[in-house]
């Protein structure tokens, strides 16, 4: 008898232990409703979550609870005393200019001034401010920018021009 033989004899008996199992014949499935719902509502919870989490990039709002964070991103010595200030600017960032190529250009033929409306935000105005004090006081490079913030290095350095 060869080797080979003598191994397929040896798990014979395994292969007689194994049960195959049609999980289509059964046609009721008990399940614990009460488990079943709490299982849901965490795995709809968890989603939320994620869903938050994609959808928050770097920025203010991740570190406001932090004044250890706010100091050191933007120099500011608490959350409360960087709002003070965006409470004084907030007002003149929908008249501000953006510098973008396109604005460039335009400025050499008129004067254009982009708005909200017609220029696709990247960032809340907020955030634009959030990212230019980082910047200003962690010396992050406008690559390392681009990646916290989830947005082109092109439109961190439009950012920090502006």
């Amino acid at each position: 008898m060869s080797l080979n033989q003598q191994q397929q004899r040896s798990l014979l008996p395994l292969w007689s232990l194994v049960i195959d199992h049609d999980y289509e014949a059964s046609p009721t499935v008990c399940v614990d409703r009460q488990h079943y719902k709490q299982l849901k509502q965490e795995i709809d919870t968890l989603r939320e979550q994620l869903k938050i989490r994609h959808l928050s990039k770097f920025g203010l709002q991740q570190f406001a609870s932090s004044p250890e964070d706010i100091r050191f991103y933007t120099r500011f010595p608490s959350y409360m005393h960087l709002m003070a200030f965006w409470s004084l600017i907030e007002s003149a960032t929908s008249k501000m200019i953006r510098v973008t190529s396109r604005a460039r250009k335009a400025c050499t033929m008129s004067t254009v001034t982009e708005s909200r409306m017609t220029r696709p935000i990247k960032l809340l105005p907020i955030d634009d401010k959030f990212l230019f004090l980082t910047y200003l006081s962690t010396s992050c490079t406008q690559r390392e920018l681009s990646h916290g913030f989830n947005i082109h290095s092109t439109t961190v350095g439009h950012i920090i021009v502006t």
